[in-house]
């Protein structure tokens, strides 16, 4: 594969990223909302930071969902075509997992 074809690739693989992910947001955001998953403010906050409160948490699913997905999508052309190593793509599957899974605990908690 040419830089050329592998630039093309690259902006293609985050145009469907970011279109994926804003249409996903459309659908996750309000279903937070109507669930009353926000972020709550201790009565200690004064000021500005109460304006945060009821803001949706776990709005990181929005970002990881896609991600994932087009990984999925990617290794699966790759091994149909018998090409690249898919050792660095499971490496960055684990790490977008594992900060997903650090997040939640963060929003959960």
């Amino acid at each position: 594969m040419t830089g050329t074809q592998s630039a093309i690739l690259f902006c293609i693989a985050v145009g469907s990223a970011l279109l994926l992910t804003a249409l996903l947001c459309r659908r996750i955001i309000p279903v937070l909302r109507a669930h009353h998953v926000g972020q709550h403010i201790f009565a200690d906050y004064v000021g500005e930071h109460r304006s945060k409160e009821g803001t949706p948490t776990m709005g990181g699913i929005c970002f990881i969902i896609p991600v994932l997905l087009l990984l999925v999508v990617y290794a699966i052309v790759c091994a149909r075509r018998g090409e690249g190593d898919l050792l660095p793509l499971a490496l960055t599957a684990c790490l977008g997992v594992a900060n997903a899974l650090i997040g939640f605990a963060d929003d959960y908690t």
